[in-house]
C-alpha cells in the first residue's frame, strides 16, 4: 500500500510539472491574490491555507515542487518513513488548496491514504529504513 501510494503520488506530480508555472505561480493564470479571493469548492480542509501561498516566484514555487516528488518517493522507498508521509501529506494538502479547482478526487483519495498513514506502521516492511 505504501508504495502504490508514494509512486502513485509522485507519477501525478511528475505529470503535472509543465503546468506548474501556469497554475502555481504569480505569473500564471492562478496568482496568489486570485486564490485567496477564490469561494472554497470544498470544506474538507481550511480555507486559504497552503505553503505554496507563501511563494510566488516560479524558482522558489519548483523548489517547493520538487521537495513534494521527493517526499513521494521517499514515502514509496520508506526512507524516514513516518516524517516523509507527513510532509509527503502536509505538501500534497497545499497544492491542492493552492489551486483546487485543477485537482481531480484522485488526489483527495491519495491525501487520506497519506494521513491514515501517518499513524500506521509503513515503514516496518520492503523500506529502507527495515528491509526485512
Amino acid at each position: 500500500m505504501r508504495i502504490l501510494v508514494g509512486l502513485g503520488f509522485a507519477i501525478c506530480r511528475i505529470i503535472n510539472l509543465p503546468y506548474v508555472r501556469e497554475f502555481y505561480t504569480d505569473q500564471g493564470s492562478h496568482p496568489r491574490f486570485s486564490a485567496v479571493e477564490m469561494p472554497r469548492i470544498t470544506v474538507a480542509f481550511p480555507a486559504n491555507w497552503s505553503l505554496f501561498l507563501a511563494v510566488g516566484d516560479a524558482t522558489e514555487v519548483y523548489i517547493l515542487y520538487f521537495l513534494t516528488i521527493l517526499a513521494g518517493l521517499a514515502v514509496a522507498f520508506g526512507y524516514k518513513t513516518r516524517a516523509a508521509t507527513f510532509c509527503c501529506w502536509l505538501l500534497g494538502f497545499s497544492l491542492y488548496n493552492r489551486c483546487p479547482m485543477i485537482n481531480p478526487a484522485s488526489d483527495m483519495e491519495i491525501l487520506y491514504c497519506l494521513f491514515f498513514g501517518i499513524f500506521l506502521p509503513w515503514g516496518d516492511c520492503w523500506s529502507v529504513d527495515n528491509p526485512f
